[in-house]
């Protein structure tokens, strides 16, 4: 039998996070609204967030500070390796392109892939750095400064 079945049902859909996080999800999908339009709604709620914990009492900030020292590294990662899944299916279809011309891979999109992977290094970088920060390790990760500044420029 397959996943998700029994003798008396029907097959059952894999959730959507699992879909994510196996790259079953198209890849403008897993990009833009899993990493793209869930980051900016987060950072906006957070920013909100921590603008009001400000001077709230320490009872109040040490639970949310554990939360997103969880929360985000956890999110991230299911992030990139959904996009990274995501692009390794779209190459996978587009197969039979990769040997083409270059100016047939390129209107058949197959570049998108590839950038949405390069992203994946780059932000794989930028958590590594996060989570160094966070435990007070010195960060090593200095080609990914640039990347960060960009991140910071665009969203803050």
């Amino acid at each position: 039998m397959s996943e998700g079945t029994t003798p008396h049902s029907s097959p059952t859909k894999p959730s959507y996070l699992l879909r994510h996080w196996r790259g079953k999800l198209p890849l403008n999908e897993a990009f833009w609204r899993n990493t793209l339009l869930l980051n900016l709604a987060l950072f906006v709620v957070l920013g909100e967030v921590t603008s009001r914990l400000q001077h709230a009492d320490v009872v109040f900030v040490l639970p949310y500070i554990v939360t997103m020292a969880v929360l985000l590294p956890s999110l991230t990662i299911w992030q990139i390796v959904g996009v990274w899944q995501s692009a390794q299916s779209y190459k996978q279809q587009r197969r039979s392109v990769e040997t083409a011309p270059l100016f047939a891979r390129l209107s058949e999109g197959i570049h998108w892939a590839y950038m949405a992977q390069i992203l994946c290094v780059l932000w794989t970088g930028t958590l590594i750095e996060f989570v160094l920060q966070f435990t007070g390790q010195p960060s090593q990760f200095m080609p990914f400064a640039l990347f960060r500044e960009l991140v910071r420029w665009l969203f803050m």
